[in-house]
């Protein structure tokens, strides 16, 4: 884990961990996939205070889920010059970067984020900045479970309450073919988060080798929560397509 030592030497340093400002009116309107009123709320929110990072991240993945490729570059750019520092925003560039087929720019973003989190570590120790660091250091070739224990475990008792954190160690299990943990850990999440579109499809693909029916419900939750949710509906259109073949 020679590329992400910067991340992981980080844990073992004090921090210091700062109050998040409410972004609760955004956030309703992305988990019900109402995209473009995500990108009008978050811009109005940005004018206001145009160096919090949770807003510039929402309103890009909310152009990014309408497939607006180019504004949520142009979107990005903004932010990575307001959020100089912000490892979440850098996360997600790199998605923004290669959708817009620039990926020597998508990988220098790994390494910025490498770099800013081994020089100022106390900057970067809230839940949601762990779980993007625990993330980066997945695409960096990290080992999962240093990633699981010192990045995503800190992440949880910094904040149970945080959902990036069981979709996070859901995905990760999911990665690992593990689904009775993945099935596991969405659904434990999913009594805190019961209106969480996103741990519904991460329960759907846990459930999808095993037991179809399951996996349907939970599609069907999640869809009924966010219409709009694609990977949903990509995994409901291949399991028509599958049945279909199977009926010929």
């Amino acid at each position: 884990m020679k590329r992400a030592s910067g991340i992981i030497g980080m844990l073992f340093l004090a921090s210091v961990v700062s109050a998040a400002e409410p972004v609760e009116d955004v956030q309703e309107a992305w988990g019900k996939g109402d995209y473009a009123g995500v990108v009008t709320k978050a811009a109005e929110a940005i004018k206001e205070n145009e160096w919090k990072e949770d807003f510039w991240v929402l309103q890009i993945r909310a152009l990014m889920a309408q497939g607006k490729y180019e504004d949520a570059l142009k979107t990005t750019n903004a932010a990575l010059e307001k959020v100089s520092r912000g490892v979440r925003v850098r996360l997600l560039a790199e998605e923004v970067f290669r959708h817009n087929g620039d990926s020597k720019r998508a990988d220098a973003v790994f390494a910025e984020i490498n770099q800013l989190a081994g020089s100022r570590p106390w900057a970067y120790r809230n839940a949601p900045d762990l779980v993007a660091l625990g993330r980066t250091a997945l695409k960096l070739g990290g080992e999962p479970k240093l990633v699981l224990d010192n990045l995503y475990s800190g992440a949880r008792e910094r904040d149970a309450d945080y959902v990036g954190v069981p979709l996070a160690i859901g995905e990760l299990a999911l990665s690992k073919s593990d689904f009775a943990l993945a099935g596991r850990t969405f659904q434990l999440a999913l009594k805190k988060h019961p209106q969480n579109a996103e741990l519904h499809f991460g329960a759907a693909r846990a459930f999808a080798p095993s037991d179809r029916m399951a996996m349907l419900e939970y599609l069907q939750a999640a869809l009924s929560i966010n219409p709009n949710h694609a990977a949903s509906l990509i995994l409901l259109a291949n399991h028509l397509i599958d049945v279909e073949a199977y009926a010929e």
